[in-house]
């Protein structure tokens, strides 16, 4: 039997359905895209077959940038539709989770 996945958020259970994903606002919506919804909060999570299916469909995510500097630190800038899609602001903090040499996720805290 497989292992039931729980909600990070709120320990509720993922069930697998289907719903409407939304990349950068008003861009583009991927209706009946396969994900895992929480049953008590609604959180909506996707496993990486999940990810790389909706990859396949998605013509705007990946936003190309040349990596500034500022001091002695590279600067990644982060255009303004991405800024506003996720509310971003100065002095908000950030995580970057490297994943492998080629990869990281930056997650807002």
């Amino acid at each position: 039997m497989a292992k039931k996945m729980k909600c990070y958020k709120c320990d509720g259970k993922l069930e697998k359905t289907k719903e409407n994903i939304e990349v950068l606002e008003g861009s583009k919506v991927y209706e009946e895209t396969e994900v895992f919804k929480c049953n008590q909060c609604g959180e909506i999570l996707m496993d990486s077959d999940q990810i790389k299916e909706l990859r396949k469909k998605v013509d705007v995510l990946k936003i190309k940038r040349k990596l500034g500097i500022s001091g002695n630190a590279l600067v990644l800038r982060i255009p303004k539709d991405l800024q506003k899609f996720y509310g971003l602001e100065v002095e908000d903090i950030v995580e970057i989770i490297p994943i492998n040499k080629h990869r990281f996720i930056v997650e807002i805290t």
